[in-house]
């Protein structure tokens, strides 16, 4: 398509945000590949990429530090399906964008105290396949 409409494009980024938010593991896939597409080629949308990167990325850290609080308790049933779906959802955002290049990281990327998201996420990960029993 060439030239498509800046309403275009806001309304395909929405839509495609609103279905990663919604559906399931196929359709996750299909659009963080196609939100990685648009933003990464046209938009620069990377605001939009992180705020939802980062609905993801606080349950993962949120359960990490309540099982490290209480290293024998179990994670509730409930809590499974979301865990499950922040570790692929979050794993599908890095392979698709760069979160610790400056376009990406817009404000945060002049400030001396961030941590690089690659290094905490995979620190994040590396705990949770280390205890298979949480998940």
């Amino acid at each position: 398509m060439e030239h498509p409409s800046e309403t275009f494009l806001a309304q395909l980024e929405e839509n495609m945000i609103r279905l990663i938010l919604r559906h399931g593991m196929t359709v996750i896939q299909s659009c963080v590949s196609c939100l990685g597409a648009v933003v990464n080629n046209v938009t620069r949308n990377y605001k939009l990429v992180r705020d939802c990167f980062e609905k993801y990325f606080v349950v993962i850290q949120k359960r990490r530090a309540e099982h490290e609080q209480d290293p024998g308790s179990l994670l509730p049933v409930q809590h499974h399906a979301i865990l499950k779906r922040s570790l692929f959802t979050v794993g599908l955002f890095c392979r698709y964008f760069d979160f610790d290049s400056p376009e990406a990281l817009g404000d945060d990327a002049d400030n001396p105290t961030r941590i690089a998201v690659k290094e905490k996420l995979f620190e994040d990960l590396l705990y949770f396949i280390d205890r298979k029993s949480v998940v």
